[in-house]
């Protein structure tokens, strides 16, 4: 499972009412589908229509992960 562009503003949706339990809610589902691979993207550089940066959602930037068990 590969799922991109997980940045603060489109997970969750900017029109949505409760941003935080809305990413929680998408973050769940997509972790729940990986079979045996999972790669979660939140891109660097890239910016909104105005111009402003994105950045990655709070909710994954507060997850720790075991990079301890990634083999090189």
């Amino acid at each position: 499972m590969i799922a991109y562009a997980l940045l603060e503003g489109m997970v969750p949706y900017f029109a949505d009412d409760n941003k935080p339990e809305a990413a929680k809610r998408l973050l769940y589902v997509v972790c729940s589908r990986a079979r045996k691979n999972l790669h979660l993207v939140a891109e660097n550089g890239r910016t909104d229509g105005r111009g402003q940066p994105y950045e990655a959602t709070q909710i994954l930037a507060a997850c720790q992960f075991g990079y301890d068990d990634i083999p090189l």
